[in-house]
C-alpha cells in the first residue's frame, strides 16, 4: 500500500490519496446545502510504531467531521499506527471510519466511530456479513449508517448440536436445518451472496462426532444447500468438538482399552506439577519434536509444541479415538 497507492493517485484521475507521506490532510465535500470534511492521513512508511494522532489538533469545517486512518486501535506496541480509543475520542471529530481489522464494528449515526471491515471475507474465519458503508447527511447531522452487505461470497459458521442422535446419518438433518434457518437471514435484504461457505462444528455429548464427520461426503461438501434465492452452500471445513456420553472418571474404571485411555486422558487434567502427568507430557513433546525436526517438513518451518499445546493435541486426538473404540465395542456387542 505505501508504495502502490501513491502511484495509483498520479496515474488515475480523481483518485485522491489523503494525507500522503504521513502528513494530516482534509478534503471537503459539499453537495446542495450540505458539508463534509474528511481528514486522512496515509503511512510514510511501511510499519509506524507511533500514533498519528500524536501533536494533532483539528480544525474544525462546517459540518460532520469524519477521520479515515489505517490503525491497530488500543493495541500498544503495534507496528500499524497504535492508537487508543482514547485519543481518536479526545481529537473532536464526528467519527472516525477505522481499517486494518476485517471484522466491522457497529456503527450507528450516534457513534460513527469504528472499523468498517473488509469488503468481503478474505478468509473462511472471517464470518459475518461485509459490504461498504452508506452514511446519510441531512441538516448537517449524521442520520443514519447502514451496511450495504454487497459481498458476492460469504463466510458462516454453525454449531451442530449432535446431543442425543441415535445414528450419524441424523447429524446431516440437523446441519440442513441449521442451513435453512440460515439462509432466511442471509437472504433477507436487497443484496444477496452468491455463495456462502460454512465451518461446521460439531458439539454436544455424542460418540458419533467423527462418524457423523465422515458421513459428509466430498459432494456434500462442494454443495450441501441451495437456498431459496439461489445462494450456493457448501461446507469449508468440519471441526469435531462432541464430548463423551459417558464421563471419563466411568469409563477409566474399566479394565478394557477404552478405559486404559480414559485413564491416560484424565491425567491431563491434574495440576501442572503432577509427575505423572509431566511424564506423559514430556513423552508426547518428544515425538511430537521428532516429527518437526523431519526432513520432510523443513520447508514449513515446524516447531516442536510445548507441554500445554503437546496437552491439547493428546486430549483431542485421545477423545476421538476413545469414541471410535466405543461404537467398535458396542458393534462388536451387538453383533
Amino acid at each position: 500500500d505505501v508504495r502502490v497507492l501513491p502511484r495509483l493517485a498520479d496515474q488515475i484521475t480523481g483518485f485522491r490519496l489523503l494525507g500522503r507521506d504521513g502528513r494530516w490532510e482534509s478534503i471537503r465535500i459539499e453537495a446542495g446545502n450540505e458539508f463534509l470534511t474528511l481528514w486522512g492521513w496515509s503511512y510514510p512508511s511501511a510499519r509506524v510504531a507511533e500514533s498519528p494522532l500524536a501533536g494533532m489538533v483539528f480544525e474544525r469545517q462546517p459540518g460532520p467531521n469524519l477521520g479515515l486512518l489505517h490503525c491497530d486501535r488500543d493495541q500498544p506496541g503495534s507496528g500499524y499506527a497504535p492508537v487508543s480509543s482514547r485519543e481518536l475520542e479526545a481529537a473532536g471529530l464526528t467519527g472516525w471510519l477505522l481499517g486494518h481489522i476485517h471484522k466491522p464494528d457497529a456503527l450507528t449515526a450516534a457513534q460513527p466511530s469504528g472499523y468498517l471491515g473488509s469488503v468481503t471475507g478474505v478468509d473462511p474465519g472471517e464470518s459475518g456479513a461485509r459490504g461498504p458503508w452508506l452514511i446519510t447527511i441531512e441538516d448537517g447531522r449524521i442520520r443514519k449508517v447502514e451496511q450495504q452487505v454487497l459481498a458476492p461470497l460469504r463466510w458462516e459458521c454453525l454449531d451442530i448440536d449432535l446431543t442425543g442422535i441415535a445414528e450419524p446419518g441424523e447429524a446431516r438433518i440437523r446441519l440442513l436445518q441449521a442451513l435453512r434457518e440460515l439462509d432466511a437471514g442471509v437472504s433477507h435484504g436487497l443484496w444477496r451472496p452468491r455463495a456462502v461457505g460454512v465451518r461446521v462444528n460439531l458439539v454436544g455429548q455424542s460418540r458419533f462426532g467423527e462418524e457423523a464427520s465422515a458421513l459428509l461426503s466430498q459432494e456434500d461438501r462442494e454443495h450441501i444447500h441451495t437456498g431459496e434465492a439461489g445462494t450456493h452452500y457448501f461446507i469449508e471445513r468440519i471441526e469435531v468438538a462432541t464430548r463423551l456420553e459417558i464421563p471419563l472418571e466411568e469409563l477409566a474404571a474399566r479394565s478394557d482399552p477404552p478405559g486404559l485411555l480414559a485413564r491416560r486422558l484424565l491425567l491431563l487434567d491434574r495440576p501442572a506439577g503432577d509427575p505423572d502427568r509431566q511424564a506423559l507430557l514430556a513423552e508426547a513433546v518428544r515425538r511430537l519434536g521428532a516429527q518437526a525436526r523431519d526432513g520432510r517438513w523443513a520447508e514449513l518451518r515446524a516447531k516442536a509444541p510445548d507441554e500445554e499445546a503437546a496437552a491439547g493435541w493428546l486430549r483431542r486426538s485421545g477423545i476421538r479415538l476413545l469414541e471410535k473404540m466405543l461404537v467398535q465395542r458396542e458393534r462388536e456387542v451387538g453383533a
